[in-house]
């Protein structure tokens, strides 16, 4: 395995900037243990997770993007908010995904997402009762793939980590008893990284982006 480091410097500053916001909202905002239940919702679902690899031309280097059937869990956590109607959240991720070939075999893809999340309706809030909401937010995601491939008649494997700005929308929708969330993510920059075709080792662009449904947690 090989882990290639050369991020866009605009990647970068953006995430130097996530780290020093979460920091400053952490230590504002420590709270007993009852204030904290108060303030998060859990939630957890499926998505499609789609990996663009491109060569440095922009050209795709598969035919189809590659496709992993996943679940996922998080949580929004209540910065701050105003009379229940609006908020912004802190909402971390994680996400396993899997596809499977009979001739390839296993493909597998781990990501830790981070959000700032601006909220508003349906369960921006614990409290709120809205039907219907909407957020968008703006973070990073690390993302780990291990991916076999064919390059001609030779067997070769993606396994690549890489970390990118990235950004989310969503529209939740409360029925009854049960919320809903429905979910778009992508990378903002791409990562150049490197992908083994055989005896080589060729630059590639790697990002990603997906749609999910996720159910909130009583």
């Amino acid at each position: 395995m090989f882990y290639s480091l050369k991020a866009n410097r605009a990647g970068v500053k953006i995430i130097f900037f996530m780290f020093t916001l979460l920091t400053s909202i952490i230590i504002n905002n420590t709270s007993s243990h009852a204030q904290w239940r108060e303030k998060t919702q859990f939630f957890g679902g499926g998505f499609l997770e789609f990996i663009p690899v491109k060569d440095p031309a922009g050209r795709s280097i598969f035919s189809a993007h590659p496709l992993f059937y996943g679940i996922n869990f998080g949580a929004h956590y209540v910065i701050g908010h105003s009379n229940d109607s609006y908020s912004l959240c802190f909402t971390p991720n994680i996400n396993f995904a899997f596809n499977y070939s009979n001739l390839l075999g296993a493909s597998v893809l781990f990501q830790t997402p981070c959000f700032i999340t601006a909220r508003l309706g349906a369960k921006c809030t614990p409290f709120n009762t809205n039907a219907l909401g909407a957020s968008a937010g703006i973070g990073f995601n690390f993302t780990y793939i291990h991916l076999p491939f064919m390059s001609g008649n030779t067997f070769s494997t993606i396994s690549q980590p890489f970390i990118a700005p990235a950004a989310m929308a969503e529209i939740t929708f409360a029925l009854s008893q049960q919320a809903l969330s429905l979910r778009y993510h992508m990378n903002l920059i791409p990562f150049q990284g490197k992908i083994d075709d055989g005896p080589s080792r060729l630059p590639a662009d790697y990002s990603n982006f997906g749609i999910g449904l996720v159910y909130f947690l009583h």
